[in-house]
């Protein structure tokens, strides 16, 4: 079925290599200037037909997925694309094997070639996407007929001065998407976080004015906050002796002083603003201005406020190493005083910026780091049980891009947890192998026992609620190979599929699963396997925080899962297994009634953080 409101941005993503520091996509990096356009063009067709308080609703309310922009590596992709309205950008002319189609908008992006009937990227705006909807889109559908067409060329004005610098980059172009133009833009002396204060409430102060004086039903929660920092690929961490000034030399590597330079400042800077002689220096300011405009992509797509905190990798990684040597090494007695001095460095370098969510609880917060920012300690409870939080990585760019910019979010109906897969991989023998299997049966056994589901009854029947006929069918799969796996994985058509075996992040090298028969590295898994949208993967290491991205987690993320539950460090079989039995009782009571009794959507963080909360006050308060 095809999507008939949002309009489909499409960018063919040429193989230029990454960057340096971050791992972002070169090309991309090259069309920072088209990005920047493509975030202030309508997001949805009824953006192009709305004033500007009711395309401020339209993001605010979730009602249309947000901003949608899709990198393809064929241009004869672009027909197989579900979406009605189709914009794509082109750097060459098209040949004969390609097929031209006139109701798709074709723009382009290559100055030096004139490519007949096309626009050049330049001449843009929404007039051009208005008369391209009226003259080839509005009569393809009847859908269209009754959408009326309130639009004003208009601008929200501001008397508000504001610095533009990193902190706050993000934010000016969030602001910018919604015709918000900062007059003059200009240095106005303000101290750095009175900046981003001032960027922060004044989104905040444009969403509580359209929530309080227009009538918003809420589709699906918005993000509340973004929080972002200045992590860069820890593999400059991880070995960072192999990138030192004589490591470089010995290697014969051309400006090996400048660039062993540049490692140790963007490991430790967040001033990056001021000018370097440093080329190298130079090119992790335009990294680091690509990546905030990546995450503002995002965010304008909810109006939602980034908070950029100023950690590094200098900032933390010695901690969570120290802290995964601790676990791996079964010595516990000190991870509590680290964990401590986690949460203070973390609070210290957000500069009370954590102010705006610490005394209140369930907000929606979205993390981009390499780091486990969800664990900080706010107000007497860590970041991840206190509201719903979800973090990807900042590293590599690519991964994150791909996330961020093709932010469709994904529909998921009851009946997709109609049927849940197992999929599990042991030697013969293994003591630990019936863990999960055992706890799935044991909880399945409780939950059709009459005489507990009475007793539940009438407990819940006091409260108003009630339990729905909702059961859920288990189906468990051994594998020993990849062939196996990914088998089982195609027949598979349900929205969660469950990985349980042994896994591991080699120090210097890539994450992995242990299969009975062989390694696994799931990147193989791309192309391959049908991944469904929820991948929980109970094995160890699947996402650390010691070692590189090239971990399990995004392995998945890249071979088309869209969230996935991974651990941080070594995880004890019989806690996974208790953890993963209470999944199943969440999914099969708690999730039917919230949906049917309240008649709204749930975002997945969310019920995830719930079940968090449930196994933290479990573990630690009773």
């Amino acid at each position: 079925m095809k999507n008939k409101f949002s309009i489909c941005y499409i960018i063919i993503d040429k193989n230029e290599g990454e960057s340096f520091f971050l791992r972002s996509s070169n090309y991309l990096l090259k069309l920072s200037p088209l990005l920047e356009k493509i975030n202030n063009l309508p997001i949805s067709i009824p953006e192009l037909l709305c004033e500007k308080e009711e395309k401020i609703k339209i993001r605010i309310s979730g009602i249309y997925p947000g901003r949608i922009i899709h990198f393809i590596e064929d241009y004869n992709e672009i027909e197989n694309l579900p979406y009605v309205f189709k914009v794509v950008f082109i750097d060459e002319r098209f040949t004969k094997a390609v097929k031209k189609c006139g109701t798709i908008l074709y723009i382009s992006i290559n100055k030096d070639i004139a490519i007949e009937n096309t626009l050049s990227h330049e001449e843009i705006n929404i007039d051009v996407l208005r008369n391209f909807f009226f003259s080839k889109i509005k009569e393809q559908d009847s859908v269209y007929t009754d959408l009326p067409d309130t639009y004003k060329r208009e601008h929200i004005e501001t008397d508000i001065k504001i610095d533009e610098n990193i902190s706050i980059f993000c934010n000016i172009k969030t602001l910018e998407s919604i015709n918000l133009f900062f007059n003059p833009k200009a240095i106005c002396n303000k101290d750095k976080n009175e900046n981003i204060e001032t960027s922060i409430n004044l989104i905040n102060k444009i969403k509580n004015k359209i929530t309080s004086n227009m009538h918003i039903e809420l589709s699906i929660p918005s993000v509340d906050y973004l929080i972002t920092d200045f992590t860069i690929d820890l593999e400059y961490s991880i070995n960072a002796k192999k990138y030192s000034k004589h490591a470089l030399m010995r290697n014969q590597t051309i400006d090996y002083e400048l660039i062993s330079d540049s490692i140790s400042y963007a490991k430790t800077s967040t001033d990056i603003d001021s000018s370097h002689y440093n080329n190298h220096i130079a090119e992790y300011q335009n990294e680091l201005y690509f990546n905030s405009l990546i995450s503002s992509i995002y965010a304008s797509s909810t109006l939602t406020p980034e908070i950029k905190i100023r950690i590094c990798n200098n900032d933390l990684f010695s901690l969570v190493s120290d802290i995964g040597k601790n676990i791996r090494n079964s010595n516990i007695s000190k991870i509590q005083k680290m964990m401590k001095t986690f949460s203070s460095k973390v609070i210290d370098k957000s500069d009370t910026m954590f102010d705006y969510f610490s005394k209140t609880s369930n907000k929606q917060i979205k993390i981009i780091s390499n780091f486990p920012l969800e664990w900080t300690n706010v107000n007497g409870l860590p970041l991840m049980i206190r509201h719903n939080t979800s973090r990807i990585f900042n590293t590599p760019g690519f991964i994150k891009q791909n996330i961020l910019l093709n932010n469709n979010e994904v529909s998921i109906s009851l009946d997709s947890f109609k049927k849940i897969l197992v999929i599990s991989s042991f030697k013969a023998g293994e003591r630990i192998s019936n863990d999960i299997k055992n706890e799935l049966h044991r909880v399945i056994k409780e939950c059709n026992d009459p005489s507990i589901n009475s007793v539940v009854n009438e407990k819940v029947s006091k409260k108003g609620s009630y339990i729905p006929n909702f059961e859920m069918e288990v189906i468990f799969k051994d594998v020993t190979n990849k062939n196996e796996l990914v088998d089982s994985l195609n027949s598979f058509k349900f929205a969660l599929v469950i990985f349980d075996m042994h896994g591991g992040h080699d120090y210097d090298g890539h994450g992995f699963l242990e299969l009975s028969g062989e390694i696994l590295y799931p990147y193989e898994l791309m192309g391959l396997a049908n991944i469904p949208p929820i991948v929980v993967l109970s094995a160890c290491d699947t996402s650390p925080a010691d070692r590189n991205h090239f971990n399990a987690a995004n392995a998945f993320l890249c071979a088309g899962a869209k969230t996935v539950l991974a651990s941080t460090y070594p995880i004890l079989s019989r806690d996974a297994a208790i953890y993963i039995g209470r999944l199943y009782k969440r999914l099969r009571y708690y999730l039917p009634e919230r949906i049917l009794f309240t008649k709204t959507s749930l975002r997945w963080s969310e019920f995830i953080t719930g079940l968090n909360r449930r196994v933290y006050f479990d573990y630690f308060l009773m």
